[in-house]
């Protein structure tokens, strides 16, 4: 197994796009705050809409978060040897790995947006007031901004991650 490190810039490259899928749930979220602090003039929005949004909102996020726990496992299933020796098996692993994180970054992102959503048409339709349990569908961006800060990728996680796929044959 090839023990020689990860190639230059590699953490780096996953770390800003890991910044940038957060920034974008994290700018929209502060939108939303922002305008349920000062928009004054709010048209009415059908409460039922925002409770089957909301039923929407669950189903993608219990989805997506299925998606995030197998999907990746799936890709990182062993990488046949065939006739790759064990540099190019390392380096196809690395290609799986930054597929994983975009996988797992997507998974987290679509119902993060999509409870923003909710939240900001609850904020527009000036029924977060009377109904605050729509704010609940704010909580699926709570985990995307979790999982980037509790989840920094190290070169022991990755090397770690990639020789369990490597040597699982």
């Amino acid at each position: 197994m090839r023990r020689g490190g990860l190639p230059h810039g590699y953490i780096m490259r996953l770390m800003v796009c890991r910044i940038a899928f957060v920034t974008v749930v994290v700018l929209f979220a502060g939108i939303v705050l922002y305008l349920d602090f000062t928009e004054e003039s709010k048209e009415p929005v059908d409460e039922q809409l925002l409770i089957m949004l909301s039923i929407v909102h669950g189903v993608v996020a219990a989805v997506s978060w299925i998606a995030f726990r197998f999907i990746p496992n799936a890709l990182l299933r062993p990488i046949a040897r065939g006739s790759l020796d064990d540099e190019a098996r390392w380096e196809q692993g690395l290609s799986r790995l930054r597929v994983v994180e975009f996988v797992r970054l997507i998974a987290l992102d679509v119902p993060a947006l999509l409870g923003l959503v909710v939240c900001l048409l609850g904020v527009l339709g000036g029924l977060m007031a009377t109904q605050p349990l729509f704010w609940l569908n704010g909580l699926s961006a709570l985990v995307i901004v979790l999982y980037v800060r509790l989840t920094s990728p190290t070169e022991e996680r990755i090397e770690s991650v990639l020789e369990r796929a490597l040597r699982a044959e």
